[in-house]
């Protein structure tokens, strides 16, 4: 799959899941963390460009997890990030916890 390739285009049945939305991250890094809280498990996904940049998403950890349902994503930001950008990527993040 790669970026405007839709399976989706012609069907009002079924809508997102790994679309554009799921891209966003790399238009500020190459390389990021999903941590995903659904029904008492925590999985920690790293996602980040192969040497053919394209997008790679690997599992790295699963646990218990108490708290409530959520996701939270953390782009890896290189050091010479503007304040901006820096302020775009907390925009972004969705919950602490």
């Amino acid at each position: 799959a790669g970026i405007g390739i839709s399976t989706k285009r012609d069907s009002n049945d079924v809508i997102g899941c790994f679309g554009i939305g799921s891209l966003s991250p790399y238009s500020m890094t190459d390389s990021f963390t999903v941590e995903s809280y659904l029904d008492g498990t925590c999985r920690t996904y790293t996602c980040y460009r192969d040497e053919d940049r394209k997008p790679v998403v690997s599992l790295i950890s699963e646990s218990g997890w108490g708290g409530e349902n959520g996701l939270k994503v953390t782009p890896v930001l290189g050091r010479y990030c503007t304040r901006d950008q820096r302020q775009k990527c907390c925009a972004y993040h969705r919950g602490d916890s």
